[in-house]
């Protein structure tokens, strides 16, 4: 069941609804205000992007890209990153946030 609008902490002119939610995977519907962001910050969980409308400034590894409306963008466990709107437009986007891949020790390339 889809949740209320509201901002996450750390976030401004930020707003999402959480639209599906389980097996510890979730999906957000969001909007971000032309001049919405959020400050740099970190997930225990891969996260995912994928924008609908408008476009989004997204700021990892010390380079800043803009990301248009039809692409999609993900960030690793533990990956800082900053996300904001373009100045101009407010955007639309997706987050699908998957719990970290748990990896089996390596079996000497035997197999399961």
């Amino acid at each position: 069941m889809a949740s209320e609008a509201k901002t996450a902490p750390g976030h401004w002119s930020v707003f999402g609804r959480t639209v599906f939610e389980g097996g510890g995977v979730s999906v957000r519907h969001n909007l971000i205000l032309a001049g919405g962001g959020a400050q740099a910050h970190r997930h225990d969980f891969e996260h995912i992007f994928f924008v609908l409308r408008g476009s989004l400034h997204v700021t990892c590894g010390g380079k800043t890209t803009v990301v248009p409306a039809g692409c999609a963008f993900r960030f690793e466990p533990g990956e800082q990153h900053q996300v904001c709107g373009d100045g101009v437009s407010d955007a639309e986007y997706l987050t699908i946030n998957v719990p970290a891949l748990q990896t089996a020790p390596d079996d000497g390339g035997k197999g399961a």
